[in-house]
């Protein structure tokens, strides 16, 4: 049995923890803004409305009453419109990623029924285009290698026919057909 072979992958679309920081980001953004907004209002307006407080015609015994309902409605609306434009940021950033995903599905599946080797479309996204570009170089190389083990065993072929299959051009041949078909090795086994 053969050791195995360590599988490096390469991860172009879906990195490490995309998913939780695509989430957390808009999320803690909103917080912190809010946050932030609470905090500048309250230094804000906190003394100078205290000071209405105090004078004999101001009828106001909490300040905040007074700001609570601004407050409100500036974070009630500005989160609602921060909202909005991630929802509307989110929908056209995806709808590309799809688009351009969909474009390499396109390519691939014409390069195979096709059976040639084109230049990927051109794509916007920049993980989708290198994925593309590293595709297009696989199926060259996999042609290439293919187009070698074909020569290689059509020489098989015909030496064993020409000179026997005992003989020694029949046997390194089928040797050189060996090392060609060995160089590529498929590990289907992902763990």
């Amino acid at each position: 049995m053969l050791p195995r072979l360590p599988f490096r992958r390469r991860i172009y679309l879906v990195k490490h923890g995309f998913q939780m920081r695509f989430a957390a980001y808009p999320l803690v953004f909103l917080a912190g803004f809010l946050g932030a907004s609470g905090v500048f209002l309250y230094r804000y307006l906190h003394e100078r409305l205290r000071l209405q407080a105090y004078f004999s015609h101001s009828r106001l015994d909490n300040p905040w009453d007074l700001v609570a309902p601004a407050v409100g409605q500036v974070v009630v609306w500005g989160g609602t419109a921060f909202l909005v434009a991630l929802a509307g940021w989110g929908w056209v950033r995806f709808r590309r990623l799809h688009r351009d995903l969909e474009a390499v599905s396109d390519w691939l599946a014409d390069r195979t029924r096709l059976g040639d080797v084109a230049d990927p479309p051109a794509l916007d996204e920049t993980e989708v285009r290198i994925l593309a570009e590293r595709l297009s170089e696989a199926t060259r190389t996999f042609a290439a290698w293919e187009r070698e083990a074909g020569e290689k065993a059509a020489r098989a072929v015909s030496a064993a026919e020409a000179h026997g299959p005992a003989s020694a051009e029949a046997t390194a041949a089928l040797d050189a057909l060996r090392a060609a078909v060995g160089r590529v090795r498929v590990d289907e086994g992902l763990r």
